[in-house]
């Protein structure tokens, strides 16, 4: 091959190279920025789960959750199918795999908040799954005590959508429950007052076979999800999800704090260990 076919070819191939940029990879990488840039900001509430999402989470979590934690129990389904409004879905978060477990539970597209790393993991593709499945940002730099998550979360429900809340915010690797953040009452109320009528928590305990140990929370968030994925065949024992009597935002106390512990008695009651 003469020098000259060589210097066409490679001057072909990069032509190639460079009108596929133009044309393709260019505009692909600005949408994608534009996107994560868009979603993966507290307040910022993007289009309800496509049908196509809906089945593509489906499918997702189903597997994950299988590969995790094994079988999945359900308890009190009757109580979620009877709430006749809008419906904000609050469990306990011990675990972290309830992000899984939970729209299995519910069988209906749903949104969910999440922190801001999540969208940002791997440099924008967390957004691009999350932000599609129905997920929105509650926690980022911007620090205004939560004002924004409240009226995105306030949004959501007064739109018709079913909301997913974990109120201790954070998961603890173990089965007694953190302390509970008020923003679940405090948006619950919020709604009811805006639509002018009912607007309903729905109360779940999730109870693993087998949890993690507090050794694990010395470590970062994705290195702890990461032990738990490798150390599968110890903690797939299964969970028992149960599902509580709906509570009323009109039953919860005018006081925040009092409303936070009504909340929370409501969880407790569901767990497994004490419904008989």
């Amino acid at each position: 091959m003469s020098i000259y076919l060589i210097v066409a070819v490679a001057a072909a191939c990069l032509a190639g190279l460079t009108l596929a940029w133009k044309l393709w990879l260019s505009p692909l990488i600005k949408r994608h920025k534009a996107y994560v840039t868009q979603i993966a900001v507290c307040g910022y509430v993007g289009p309800p789960p496509t049908d196509r999402a809906w089945r593509v989470m489906k499918f997702w979590t189903r597997l994950l959750t299988w590969i995790q934690v094994g079988k999945v129990t359900v308890v009190g389904r009757e109580n979620l199918d009877s709430v006749p409004g809008p419906i904000l879905f609050a469990s306990n978060h011990p675990f972290g795999i309830e992000v899984a477990i939970t729209p299995l539970v519910l069988n209906r597209k749903a949104r969910y908040m999440a922190h801001e790393a999540v969208f940002l993991f791997a440099g924008g593709l967390g957004a691009h799954i999350a932000g599609p499945w129905g997920g929105f940002v509650a926690h980022d730099k911007i620090r205004d005590h939560g004002v924004r998550a409240r009226r995105a979360a306030t949004q959501v429900l007064t739109s018709g959508q079913t909301l997913v809340m974990y109120p201790e915010g954070l998961t603890n690797l173990e089965p007694t429950m953190l302390p509970l953040k008020d923003g679940v009452v405090r948006v619950v109320k919020q709604a009811a007052k805006e639509l002018g009528k009912e607007v309903w928590i729905q109360p779940a305990y999730m109870r693993y076979g087998r949890y993690p140990s507090k050794w694990m929370q010395r470590f970062t968030r994705p290195v702890q999800y990461a032990l738990l994925f490798l150390l599968l065949p110890y903690f797939r024992r299964g969970c028992k999800v149960v599902l509580g009597k709906p509570l009323p935002a009109s039953q919860l106390s005018a006081n925040d704090d009092e409303a936070t512990l009504q909340l929370r008695h409501a969880i407790e009651a569901c767990d497994p260990k004490t419904v008989k």
